[in-house]
């Protein structure tokens, strides 16, 4: 048999490596500080967040607070400390977005490396050439990979990077836990339990740690025996009980909270379609990450026999059947493809919390699964094979397109403009795209091009309310005080309880010096539950 080899290093040479990891994913990010706020929730979460500007009576309403119908109060808590070193300085606030992703391609590179040391025992550290290879690769492409732009360059999605930081955190006590000593074992089980809360509270995607931690006691702790499954199971039930508990709140903030729904709710069979696609689609942008959009619209329908459709299905189907046969030789493969499916559960689309059909964003944690494999194939090929120069030239070639394709993305998200035009040249038809990029023209007082824009969403759309209301302002700014009359009473007659439509409408009164048609439509919208209406009533009256 072929005698492995050993790489011998001390401690200090192996985690120098691995910052040299974080250091170059750093590095490739750097750019981002340039890039600004963008009109897609940051204004939620940063800049019209009133929580995360008073630190007074922030830990006071943190825990309280629903933004963007998400409850995350770390994530929260995050930004109101950059608030408060950076104000509304864009740069601070995407320096702590890179930092943390630097930190968690680290982790990245830790974690594989003591999954390494439990599946390949070797040197003093568990590295043996294999397992080290793995690591690097395994953490490189977790750092570099451009599907994690969207996570990392979008300050709204700081809850992404912060609940993997905790995440990755709690596994790799978990994995102490399951190898120490009996005296520590408490220790290292509080500080799993104490990360993944942390993590639960960073964003609601964490709740499927308890089951990657069973899939870790299937491979590679191998405690998921006949003899005791059961007490593995068990142990794990404080874990599940803290995943069912925020899943609850989850649903609660996920409710319908105004008169417009946010997304209307797909069939049941679409949703299964859509499920069974974005498990294919995923697999497929890691490979050849081209055309990445920062939305991914609903089809207007779904044909099951398409090659999108069925030819997904018979790919998920091959997959697993391989996984599962091939589990008699190695189990690590059907270990990081459960892991895969899993993390990827409360967002495939069965449960509709978007009107998007993916998001290059879900796939940041679960995409370490089809990663680690791939890194196990280069440990393989790298160990065994005799043309190594020819290996590493390939893999430097694909670091390196992979470095430009993320920082192509990274340049789609430096302002609203980019943003949104880049939309709109992938889905030339999209209604969001058309408004966001109008909304951003109309920031910077191009009226013409704002309202050109708005017209094309409407016209796309020609019963979203929120269209009349937007371009009833810039109507109102720009100097057209009958179209925007016009706009807000459009608004009002597709729904009348849409309480902006009647709180702006009162606000075109009010500068005409029309008084008494103000009031008369703050109170209104007062009615409604429109706090900035009560304000308003409050001064005139």
């Amino acid at each position: 048999m072929e005698k492995r080899s050993v790489i011998v290093i001390n401690k200090r040479t192996f985690y120098v490596r691995g910052f040299l990891v974080s250091g170059i994913t750093f590095l490739v990010y750097l750019s981002t500080l340039e890039a600004g706020f963008v009109n897609w929730d940051d204004q939620l979460y940063v800049l019209e967040n009133t929580v995360i500007q008073s630190p007074d009576s922030f830990f006071l309403n943190m825990a309280f607070t629903v933004v963007a119908r998400n409850w995350h109060p770390l994530t929260l808590f995050s930004h109101a400390i950059d608030y408060s070193l950076w104000g509304f300085i864009p740069f601070g606030h995407h320096l702590t977005n890179i930092s943390i992703h630097a930190l968690n391609s680290f982790l990245v590179f830790i974690l594989t490396s003591r999954l390494a040391k439990i599946s390949m025992p070797g040197s003093p550290l568990g590295i043996n050439q294999n397992g080290f290879i793995i690591s690097v690769v395994t953490a490189l492409l977790f750092g570099i990979h451009p599907l994690h732009v969207e996570s990392v360059a979008w300050i709204s999605e700081r809850k992404n990077v912060l609940y993997a930081f905790f995440f990755i955190l709690s596994i790799l006590s978990y994995l102490r836990y399951a190898t120490a000593a009996k005296g520590y074992k408490k220790t290292f089980y509080g500080a799993s339990l104490f990360f993944f809360a942390l993590s639960l509270m960073s964003k609601s995607m964490a709740i499927t740690l308890p089951l990657v931690l069973l899939i870790l006691d299937y491979h590679p702790i191998r405690r998921l025996t006949s003899a005791r499954w059961l007490n593995t199971v068990l142990e794990k039930a404080p874990f599940f009980a803290l995943s069912f508990s925020l899943g609850l709140v989850t649903l609660w903030t996920q409710r319908p909270a105004s008169a417009i729904p946010l997304f209307p709710e797909a069939p049941l069979l679409m949703r299964i379609g859509i499920a069974i696609r974005a498990y294919a689609f995923y697999l497929y942008k890691m490979v050849a990450p081209i055309n990445l959009a920062p939305f991914y619209p609903y089809p207007g329908e779904i044909d099951f026999f398409t090659i999108e459709y069925s030819g997904s299905l018979l790919l998920i189907i091959a997959i697993t059947a391989f996984c599962i046969l091939y589990r008699k030789w190695n189990r690590a493969i059907l270990a990081a493809w459960l892991y895969y499916m899993a993390t990827l559960l409360p967002v495939i689309g069965i449960i509709p919390f978007s009107s998007a059909s993916a998001a290059d964003r879900y796939t940041y944690l679960p995409s370490l699964g089809p990663f680690l494999v791939f890194g196990a194939g280069i440990g393989f090929l790298f160990e065994r094979h005799r043309g190594r120069k020819t290996l590493i030239i390939a893999l430097s070639a694909m670091s390196f397109l992979l470095v430009e394709r993320t920082l192509h993305q990274i340049a789609v998200w430096k302002n609203p403009l980019s943003l949104w035009s880049h939309e709109l040249k992938l889905f030339p038809d999209e209604k969001m795209s058309y408004y966001g990029r109008g909304h951003a023209y109309y920031g910077l007082g191009r009226f013409k091009e704002a309202l050109d824009d708005l017209a094309k969403a409407i016209e796309i759309d020609p019963y979203d309310v929120r269209l009349y209301t937007c371009r009833g302002n810039i109507h109102g700014d720009s100097g057209g005080r009958e179209q925007a009359i016009n706009d807000f009473k459009k608004a009002i007659s597709l729904n009348p309880r849409y309480a902006q439509a009647y709180y702006d409408l009162g606000s075109v009164y009010l500068n005409s010096g029309e008084t008494e048609k103000a009031i008369s439509n703050f109170k209104k919208a007062e009615e409604l539950g429109l706090k900035e209406a009560k304000d308003y009533l409050s001064n005139l009256m």
